[in-house]
């Protein structure tokens, strides 16, 4: 193991320290076994793995996660001795046939890749590497690992950051943002769950992950004035008025006299100030809470429970307390009525009323703070405070020489 370096240790592994003292690792719940996951990828020569890239990669069937584009593994890139994800992609053309490249959803994943390789910065998760399966049914992307797991985790695990821990992480966020802005890039779906923590904390490194919905748009002035077009994208719960209101009315298209990358990069800011909120409350700002809450006594309410999430990574120690009780934050998507409307209908219509509840006591202790996700969560787009603006504000300036100088070790960190 190199020196600087987070490595994620699997349940029934060995670690010896220098002293000859042996610990094994021991998970209350370990991570799941997908082998099936790796049918189609070249053999391994074990049991449980695969070998892809010509032998450069070992991919493992310890499954770090899953959803609609398939599953993230565990893996071993055999050159440079380090451990990376890889994101295995099943494929299937229209025709049934074994041409992924005719694949729509091959499409899709080359984009992602296509964007993340113009990309390079500490706070963007990198693509290392893409490669496909000999029977080309399948692609993988190798990424680099996390091994802090997701700020949707950490916030269930903590509830909500006091103030330093929170600019922290979001001066991160910010500067990541502004660089994919500044490249013409808008992520479109923001949220605590596509932000890695790339170390265990306290104070990690994060890096904005899930590119699958995001768009580049050309920096030629004219192709951009042209471009008034955006089709709606996003997560219920991060979404900006402006989609949440062509959501309501059931229409996938944004047509709009506004430039298309001013709109798409100002739901990027609506989105962090949507998590900036949770950061500081544990509350989300626009979850009807006073509904769900009462829909026990509720006789047409009815809920489906998702189906249970992989578990990540064991909760590290923190140094950081905080007594305060706070209700968890919910699942996003998660499918609930009540005799006001579905879950996500009473989202959208408080997220059109843009009136987040600013009452709770933490605001009087962070006042430029608030008055931040305020501007963040300014109702009309053009007004909205860009990652630029809000990295210039009092509040993320104080402190930012100590927390600048914690970030640049981050980065110093071998991956």
């Amino acid at each position: 193991m190199q020196s600087n370096s987070a490595f994620l240790l699997l349940h029934g592994d060995s670690l010896t320290l220098p002293n000859d003292q042996t610990f094994r690792v021991s998970y209350k719940v370990p991570l799941p076994l997908r082998p099936e996951s790796l049918r189609g990828l070249l053999s391994g020569g074990q049991t449980g793995s695969a070998a892809i890239g010509n032998g450069r990669y070992l991919v493992n069937s310890t499954e770090l996660g899953n959803g609609t584009f398939g599953s993230v593994h565990l893996a071993v890139d055999m050159i440079k001795g380090r451990q990376v994800a890889c994101k295995i992609i099943p494929l299937k053309s229209k025709d049934d046939s074994s041409d992924i490249e005719r694949s729509g959803k091959y499409a899709a994943v080359m984009r992602e890749v296509d964007i993340l390789k113009k990309l390079s910065h500490p706070n963007i998760n990198e693509v290392l590497d893409v490669c496909e399966t000999s029977a080309r049914t399948k692609i993988c992307v190798v990424l680099g690992l996390s091994t802090g797991g997701d700020l949707f985790s950490h916030l269930v695990r903590r509830t909500r950051l006091n103030e330093m821990e929170a600019k922290y992480f979001l001066l991160q966020i910010f500067y990541g943002i502004k660089y994919l802005h500044q490249k013409g890039v808008a992520h479109r779906d923001l949220k605590p769950e596509n932000i890695l923590l790339v170390t265990p904390p306290p104070f990690p490194r994060l890096q904005i992950a899930d590119f699958g919905l995001a768009r580049m748009f050309p920096r030629d002035t004219q192709a951009k004035m042209n471009n008034r077009s955006l089709t709606v994208l996003g997560t219920v719960d991060y979404i900006a008025p402006e989609i949440a209101e062509l959501m309501q009315i059931g229409q996938e298209k944004l047509i709009t006299p506004t430039r298309g990358d001013v709109i798409a990069m100002a739901g990027d800011s609506w989105a962090i100030g949507c998590i900036a909120y949770q950061m500081f409350t544990g509350f989300q700002p626009f979850y009807p809470y006073e509904y769900m809450d009462s829909r026990d006594h509720d006789e047409d309410y009815h809920e489906v429970i998702p189906p249970a999430q992989p578990f990540d990574v064991p909760p590290a120690p923190e140094t950081i307390e905080d007594d305060r009780m706070m209700p968890l934050p919910p699942l996003s998507g998660a499918a609930v009525k009540s005799k006001d409307g579905t879950r996500d209908e009473l989202v959208r219509k408080a997220i059109m009323e843009c009136k987040p509840d600013m009452s709770h006591d933490i605001w009087d202790s962070v006042p430029n703070a608030r008055t931040m996700i305020e501007k963040l969560l300014d109702k009309l787009p053009q007004c909205r405070w860009t990652a630029k603006r809000a990295l210039e504000c009092g509040w993320m300036k104080a402190d930012r020489k100590a927390m600048d100088e914690m970030y640049e070790k981050t980065i110093d960190m071998k991956d």
